[in-house]
Order: C-alpha cells, then structure tokens, then sequence
C-alpha cells in the first residue's frame, strides 16, 4: 500500500474536497482479495477479487452498454427501412397493432411485444468512434437497414442504423440514443427480419 496500484476517490454530491478516496495494494492469492485502506479509516481491509476486477479501466467501461432502454415507453409506430422495403407497424386507439395502416393485417400484440424486448436486449460490444467524420466507411450513409420507434406523446422517434459489418464479424451501428459508431453483434439482423 505505499505504492497502491490503483486509488478511487469519491465525492458526495456538492463537496468541491474528495469525500473518501481507497487505495489498493498487493493481492493476497491465498484469501483471493486485495488489501486496501480507506482515508477516513486506520484499518488495512482485504477486499474481494471480484470487487476490484469489477472496478472500471477504463472511461468507456462505465457507458451504458444498453442501445435501447424501452421499458417505460409506450409506442404508436414502428418502422423498418430497407433498402426498397418499408414495414410499418401502427397502433390503433384500441391499442391494436396493425401491418401498413389501421386497416391493416391485425397482429399479435405478442408478437409486437416479442420484438421490442429483442429490441431492448440489444446489448453494445464496442465503440468504435465518438465524432465520426464519414459515416460512409461504416456503412451508415447511409444505412443497409433502420429501425425507427414513434413515441405516443410524440417527438423525434428513437432509432437504430445498422452498417456494415467489421473485420472482426461485429455490425457497425448508430443509434438515436449514442451519436458514435458502435459495434453490435451480427445477430441484430434477424431481429430485423422478424416481420420481413
């Protein structure tokens, strides 16, 4: 602990002064944890290895890996853009989902519900680049496919643009909710295909 490998400092909402900061040391493979101290305490503590490793690297490690979050969110629209395809879903007052328009092939709420939680499964495996200067090269400009979710009250629907995929077999995307260039599984194209 006189050279800690690595210090955490904390502040509680308003101090301009570290609250409480910890500072870790050497591991102890026997008892699987790593010593630390704490600056408002005397005592040298043996935390668990799982503690520490969960502990972020680096800034990107504390993003929201989530491209959706779609809980609470009710929607009035879906649209699926392809290129020379559109599906649209609609729902009616009744909260009826219907294909193109309100008369309209009826569907399966399930089947509405089934799609937006694979939606919401979604998870980011990368960030690939914050202030892009071409989409171009990642193949969102413009996208091979995009799907855009309308919200009842209204405003600019959420999105999600998928791209080409990367050399190491990850799809390049772009959502409403991250500006950058992301990496998703391949996989999120068969969510696509649900109602193509």
């Amino acid at each position: 602990l006189k050279d800690p490998k690595a210090k955490l400092s904390f502040w509680q909402s308003g101090d301009s002064d570290v609250t409480v900061s910890i500072s870790i040391g050497d591991r102890n493979p026997e008892k699987r944890g790593y010593y630390v101290t704490m600056s408002d305490r005397n005592n040298v503590f043996l935390l668990e290895e799982d503690i520490i490793n969960s502990i972020p690297r680096e800034a990107s490690d504390l993003r929201s890996r989530h491209v959706f979050f779609l809980d609470s969110l009710k929607f009035s629209r879906i649209e699926i853009h392809r290129p020379g395809s559109l599906v649209t879903l609609v729902k009616d007052k009744n909260q009826e989902w219907h294909r193109d328009n309100m008369a309209g092939e009826s569907l399966d709420y399930n089947m509405v519900k089934e799609f937006l939680d694979s939606l919401s499964s979604i998870k980011i495996r990368d960030f690939v680049a914050d202030n892009p200067i071409s989409l171009r090269e990642y193949g969102l400009d413009p996208p091979s496919a995009q799907i855009l979710l309308y919200k009842e009250e209204g405003g600019a629907p959420l999105y999600l643009s998928l791209g080409l995929k990367s050399p190491a077999g990850y799809l390049f995307a772009q959502s409403g909710s991250e500006k950058s260039v992301i990496a998703l599984d391949a996989g999120v194209q068969g969510i696509l295909n649900f109602f193509l």
